[in-house]
């Protein structure tokens, strides 16, 4: 598998206060150890890790962020490396393209570029509503996501 693999690591400060980044360590059914480092084949806890994923684009090693949650973190190191397998499969083959799919794309910024087209075809009415429903709809929904962690709801 040359040029897919993509491995698991769990960025976090040793006991020096020094920032680390080792492999994650496995339970024996297969599954990511949450808060669990592997160094020089020993398990340690770690505290306060965040998780990243290693893999090369262009011969470079890159670490891309993938947040702190340990299951989320292995499924996007899966979809990655299945997306890996794709693309070299498809370039041995010229006649399949292979298509990407971006990730998805918050409220937040497509209401923006919606705004700032609607401002560039010189629709400022619209641009204005655009903003108005805009805040206040994610206005709405923080007081929303507030009121679902009350233990009382």
């Amino acid at each position: 598998m040359y040029g897919k693999a993509v491995t698991l690591m769990i960025r976090y400060k040793d006991a020096a206060g020094k920032w680390r980044r080792s492999p994650t360590a496995r339970g024996a059914n297969g599954r990511v150890k949450p808060g669990h480092a592997l160094v020089k084949t020993k398990v340690i806890q770690v505290r306060d890790g965040t998780y990243d994923l290693r893999h090369t684009v262009d011969r470079k090693t890159v670490h891309a962020p993938v947040g702190k949650k340990a299951v989320e973190a292995d499924a996007r190191r899966v979809r990655l490396e299945n997306t890996k397998a794709v693309v070299a499969q498809a370039a041995k083959n010229p006649d399949v393209e292979v298509i990407e799919k971006t990730d998805r794309a918050s409220l937040k910024k497509t209401a923006e570029s919606y705004i700032k087209d609607a401002k560039r075809r010189k629709a400022n009415e619209a641009a204005e509503q655009a903003q108005l429903v805009t805040a206040e709809f994610i206005d709405l929904m923080r007081k929303r996501k507030q009121l679902r962690t009350c233990p009382h709801f």
